[in-house]
């Protein structure tokens, strides 16, 4: 089971798969749907290991600023190619201070 995300929170982890190989991509973003309807791209980083086709992105303070579903995409260019990924979800809980 993996730990809650709550509104406010910031320094963790939030991983991606990609479930491609990431050897010789030239850039990663995760493009964002918050719950409120904003838009906002992320710059995650790839595992060391490439091959496994993880991106990590570490969640700075304001990120999570809303309660309920965000939706995440990958994208991935490799040269003039693009790959874009399934969408992802991340589930954010209000903060109950």
């Amino acid at each position: 089971m993996t730990n809650p995300i709550y509104v406010g929170d910031y320094g963790i982890i939030i991983s991606v798969s990609t479930e491609i190989d990431l050897t010789g991509a030239t850039s990663y973003v995760l493009h964002v749907s918050k719950p409120n309807g904003i838009q906002v791209d992320w710059n995650p980083k790839p595992e060391t290991d490439l091959t496994t086709g993880i991106l990590n992105y570490f969640a700075e303070s304001g990120d999570l600023d809303t309660s309920g579903s965000y939706l995440l995409q990958a994208e991935v260019a490799f040269g003039g190619k693009r790959y874009i990924g399934e969408p992802a979800t991340i589930e954010v809980l209000p903060d109950c201070k």
